[in-house]
């Protein structure tokens, strides 16, 4: 059960900051959202006036914070459970802001909040298993 699990968490964390870096490179590159096919019109009403500080804000959080959550959890390492709750949080955080401010809804946002629940929940459990590695 212990493996089953901890290859569904890498998956989804490998899912999650690969999609950030690419989602992230994007907004970087292009911060009008035209390579993505995002219009300005979203960013009406919010601090933003293009994607540029969002796509640096998703690079970090769900990119490199998720790829190293990814790492820790491949590698064994004792605070994954940690980096995967962390992670989990930030991940379900970025959807809810995200669709407070845009006030557009996309199913792509049901699937990575429920990721974020998903990694929390498994972060969870694996530190109440093993809570000597606090």
């Amino acid at each position: 059960m212990k493996k089953l699990l901890t290859f569904l968490t890498a998956a989804l964390l490998f899912l999650n900051w690969t999609g950030a870096f690419f989602g992230g490179y994007h907004l970087v590159t292009n911060p009008d959202g035209s390579s993505l096919g995002l219009p300005i019109s979203y960013l009406a009403g919010t601090p933003f006036s293009d994607y540029l500080i969002p796509g640096i804000i998703l690079l970090a959080v769900n990119g490199f914070l998720g790829l190293t959550a990814f790492l820790f959890v491949v590698l064994g390492h004792p605070k994954a459970p940690w980096l995967i709750m962390l992670q989990g949080i930030l991940l379900s955080g970025w959807i809810l802001v995200q669709i407070l401010l845009i006030q557009v809804f996309h199913p792509f946002q049901a699937i990575f909040g429920s990721i974020g629940l998903i990694l929390f929940a498994s972060g969870y459990y694996s530190a109440e298993r093993e809570p000597h590695q606090k």
